[in-house]
C-alpha cells in the first residue's frame, strides 16, 4: 500500500468509525452504523448497511473518491465491508476492507 492508498484508507476508516455529531465542526461526518448492532443478520439488513456505507462515503469524501461498490458479509458479531472506489485525483480504482464489529 503506497502513501496515497494508506491516506485514503485512513479517511474511509475515520468516516466509518465516527458517529454523526461526534465532531463539533462537522455534524454530518460519519454514519449511524451502531444502529445495526443488535439487528438480525438478513439480506435486507446487509443491503441497508451497504447503502448507508455508500451514501455516507459519498457525502463525506466525494471530493476524494467515487464509491463504485460496497459489499457487506456477516462476520462474527459484525460485518466485513468491502469498498471499491475510484480515486478522483488519479482515476485509479482501489479497494479497502473493514471489519465493523458491534
Amino acid at each position: 500500500m503506497n502513501d496515497d492508498d494508506a491516506y485514503i484508507h485512513g479517511l474511509i476508516q475515520k468516516v466509518l468509525f465516527s458517529a454523526p455529531r461526534e465532531r463539533p465542526n462537522q455534524p454530518d461526518f460519519g454514519g449511524k452504523f451502531n444502529e445495526f448492532a443488535f439487528m438480525p443478520n438478513t439480506p435486507e439488513l446487509r443491503a441497508a448497511l451497504e447503502s448507508l456505507v455508500q451514501e455516507t462515503l459519498n457525502r463525506s469524501l466525494s471530493k476524494v473518491i467515487e464509491v463504485e461498490d460496497v459489499q457487506a458479509i456477516a462476520k462474527d458479531s459484525g460485518f466485513r465491508v468491502t469498498i471499491k472506489y475510484a480515486v478522483r485525483s488519479s482515476n485509479q480504482y482501489r479497494g479497502s476492507v473493514f471489519d465493523l464489529n458491534f
